[in-house]
């Protein structure tokens, strides 16, 4: 395998791990600060049997 492959292939994992954490802390802040819903949460109580639709009636 080439050195160049070596040394570059993790620094490319890395950064993409970095902006992948960043941009999703970021979502979840934006979402807070607006009073939304954030879709994860929906999901986690569909996920626990909760029917995330009954207080919006």
């Amino acid at each position: 395998m080439d050195l160049w492959f070596v040394i570059a292939a993790p620094i490319v994992v890395a950064v993409f791990l970095g902006w992948y954490l960043w941009a999703s802390a970021r979502r979840r802040r934006t979402v807070r600060e607006q009073h939304g819903v954030d879709p994860r949460d929906t999901w986690d109580a569909l996920s626990a049997g909760e029917d995330p639709t009954d207080d919006a009636r």
